[in-house]
Order: structure tokens, then sequence, then C-alpha cells
């Protein structure tokens, strides 16, 4: 056993023993470091300003830091998607820090898995994800915009294919969605403090006041599913564990939960209803008793939400005006099925408002092609494994936290129906979790091995998946316009 052991960790290729074998990279890149270092910094202390120094030094330390261990390149790349600094601090805009991190941290991921010889993990996400990527580069350049497309969407591709191919085994699958549920704490307690010292978001003429965060967490409703959906990451670990802390991530829910009652965000509830349903259903062993549970929870959760959040009229100015928006979305599909109005266009075909819907924005900016790659990457998140795949889920921890991963992706997926998030970070972290749950569980670095007819009927069935979506937008923007 302990030799099937072995030879699976080699197999996985981020395992103890594979990271063991790079260790000369690391002591290279740190003497090298520690040789140049000194001469370039008395050099430059005599030629240039000591703050720009400063900046330049820490800033060579921690891209010799991210080259030698990516893994930590990843954390903080994820950890700056969510605090947002270039947003927060108007001194570092423009800066791209964000990206220039994810860029160093793909090197250092490369150069590491080279090193090693290992493969990188094989999966139709990778081709979807690039070509995604790719599709809306060419829609930017199409219509002007390619240097913000490009800098935009590279941030996506690089961060699933980060996270599909440094999260390899259950530790550090464990370490991401430690990280996830730190930055969500941040982001409910940050709005929470915002609340309640005269920092909230007003409309109505004053009389609604909704929490709200920094950068695009500026938008409520933004906050609100990001909220959530880290919730469905701390109830799931509230039901693997015990004891004191089982308490501890009680607390967690809970400042959670009053962080996305405080956004006052539609969209929100219909998210906290979706992770209430879902988390009955995944870890209740009595269906039946889960589903009245689940039935009375939401019937509290509507009675005790804020009026604005249990507020669901087709007639409300702000509703009838999302469903007119949809409406506009699917004209620009049916006008342009291969390419879309253009990346960042839909204002511009819609009176300058979004479309308040991602799958919408997907499919009216980027066409057939760029509705395809996304549907398949949410695709995958949910398929069944084949027997090519080799995963093992026998551990029912495994079983709660590939379940608790999926249930995040569909409570962020169900708030973005009403929100437009089709070129924001969140939702990509949340797409990479099922798929990296069952990389870290796999016996080898394949996932979703499709060949032949399998291949055609997936293409089939994410088709389908897309027309359906398509069909069931148009009728509701039809119907209820």
């Amino acid at each position: 056993m302990a030799d099937i052991d072995s030879n699976k960790q080699m197999m996985l290729g981020g395992s103890d023993t594979a990271i063991r074998r790079n260790t000369g990279v690391p002591a290279v890149l740190w003497v090298a470091g520690l040789v140049l270092l000194p001469a370039v910094l008395a050099y430059a202390l005599t030629t240039s300003n000591e703050l720009q120094v400063t900046a330049a030094v820490i800033a060579l330390l921690g891209v010799v830091s991210i080259l030698a261990r990516p893994y930590v390149g990843l954390m903080l790349f994820i950890g700056l998607l969510y605090i947002r600094p270039e947003e927060m601090f108007p001194a570092m805009a423009g800066m791209r820090l964000t990206l220039m991190i994810g860029l160093v941290t793909l090197v250092g991921t490369w150069f590491q898995l080279c090193l090693n010889r290992s493969p990188i993990v094989r999966t139709p996400v990778n081709p979807l994800i690039i070509g995604f990527g790719v599709i809306v580069v060419i829609s930017g350049m199409t219509v002007g915009n390619l240097s913000e497309a490009a800098a935009e969407i590279g941030k996506l591709v690089i961060l699933v294919l980060l996270i599909l191919n440094l999260i390899r085994d259950r530790e550090r699958y464990q370490s991401i969605v430690s990280t996830l549920l730190i930055c969500t704490a941040y982001l409910s307690v940050y709005s929470i403090y915002l609340f309640y010292t005269g920092g909230a978001f007003v409309q109505d003429a004053g009389e609604t006041v909704r929490a709200q965060g920094s950068g695009i967490f500026n938008d409520p409703n933004d906050l609100a599913a990001t909220i959530v959906a880290g919730m469905a990451l701390a109830v799931t670990r509230l039901s693997l564990s015990r004891g004191p802390t089982r308490l501890f991530y009680v607390a967690l829910a809970c400042i959670m939960l009053a962080a996305v009652l405080l956004t006052n965000s539609r969209g929100g509830m219909v998210s906290l209803l979706v992770l209430v349903m879902g988390a009955f259903l995944s870890f209740s062993k009595n269906k039946v008793k889960s589903i009245v549970l689940a039935v009375l929870t939401v019937f509290v959760v509507l009675a005790a939400g804020p009026g604005r959040m249990t507020t669901f009229d087709s007639e409300e100015e702000s509703a009838n005006q999302r469903f007119y928006f949809w409406n506009n979305g699917v004209n620009m599909l049916l006008d342009n099925p291969l390419t879309g109005v253009g990346f960042r266009q839909f204002g511009d075909h819609n009176n300058g408002a979004t479309a308040h819907n991602s799958f919408v924005l997907c499919f009216g900016e980027l066409g057939i092609p760029g509705y395809f790659c996304w549907i398949g990457i949410i695709y995958f998140c949910y398929r069944r494994r084949g027997e090519s795949d080799k995963v093992d889920v026998e551990d029912p921890a495994d079983v709660r936290e590939l379940l608790g991963a999926r249930l995040a992706l569909s409570a962020y997926l169900a708030a973005a129906f009403f929100i437009s998030r089709t070129y924001v970070a969140v939702p990509y972290l949340l797409m990479s979790l099922p798929l990296a749950k069952q990389i870290s569980i796999a016996s080898q670095p394949t996932l979703f091995a499709l060949k032949g007819p399998e291949g055609l009927k997936t293409a089939g069935g994410i088709l389908a998946v897309c027309v359906g979506s398509f069909l069931t937008i148009w009728l509701m923007a039809d119907r209820l316009m």
C-alpha cells in the first residue's frame, strides 16, 4: 500500500516527493539573489531615489520567492484579487500588480514542472479557457480595445491554469480553501465596518442603505454573491468539523450571513436560498427531513431578510429593465451569432447599460464560440467522472468537499444570473475549485480524458446546455418584460 501511495505522489507532480527534487532551484535563485543584490543595492543607492530603490528591492525579493515557490505566488495572486490594492490606493492605479504577480507565478510553475519533468494537468478545460481567452482578445482587437481585453482575460486564464496545475494534493486544496475563507472573512468584516462608519452605499434618495466593499465589491450585488460563495465553503468545513473548530465555523458563517443581509441584494438573497437548499440536500443523510428543514429555513430567511431583498416583483422598474436588457442581448446574438457585438460593447448597443446577467453578457458580446467555451468550463465542473479519470471518492470527506465546491459555484452562478460578471476573477476561481478537488484525489494528472465518440457526445452536451440556457433566457425576457 505504501508503494502505491508513493507511486501516486510521483505521478501527481505536485507532491512532497516532486517538490524535494527541485530543491536545487530555490537554492540557485536565492544564492544568485544574495550575491547580486548587495552589489545592485550599493550601486542603486548612489544613483537613484532611496524609496524607489527600496520598492525595487522588495519587488525583486518577491519575484525570487514566487519563482522558487510558485504555490506561494498563487496564494498571493488570489489575495490580491480580493483585496484589490490598485483600486483602494490611487498611487497604485494602473500598475497591473495582480497581472504581474500572475505572470511571474505562471513562469515559476512552468519552470518547476519542467525541472521535475511533470506533465501539465490534462483536461478539456485547458483548451476551453485558452480558447475563451483567445476569443475575448480577438473580440477586443476588432473593436479597438485590445490592451484592456488582453489584460482582463489574461488574469482569468492564468488563474485557472495555475490552480489546475498547482493544486495537486489534498493539503494544497485545503490551503486554497482556507485562503478563500480568510479573504471572504476580510470582505465581510470590512463591509460591515464600512456600513456602520458611514461608508455604506446609499440609493433611492437615502431610503435604502446597503453594505459595500472596495473595487468591484463597491457593487453590493457583487459583494453579496462573493460572500455567499465563501459561506458555502464555511458550511462545508462546518459539516466536517467537530468540537471547538465547529463553533469557529459557525461564528464565521454567521459573520458572512450578517454581511450578506446588510447588502440588501436580491441577487444575494437568491444565492443564499440556493446555498440553504443545496447544503441541506448535500450534507444531510435523511433527504425527506432535509427537504422539510430546507423549506422551513427558506421561509425564515425570507421573513427575516430586509424588505428590498425579499421583494421579487417583475413589474418593479429595476427588474423590468433587466428583462429588457436581456432581450436586447438575445437580439445581439441573433444579429451577430459568430462574433457577438464585441468585448465591452454591450452598453453601446443597450443605451449605456450593461446586461445585468453574466450569461447574456457573454453570448451578447462574444457570440456562440465564446459562449460555448464559457459554458463548457462550467459543464465540466458538474460532469460525472468517467472510468478513465481514476478518481477515488470513497472518502466521505472528499465527497463533501467536492459537493461544497460545487455548491459555492452554484450559489455564485445563481447571483450571476442577475449581475454582469463574465470578466471578473471570482467566478473563474470558483469554477476551478471542483476540478482542483478532483485532481487532488486523482491517481494521475488527467481529468476527463475524452476520446473519439465520447468527445463528440460531450461537445453535443455542452452545445445543448448553451441552446437550453439561451432559450430559457429568451423566454423569460419575452414573458416578463
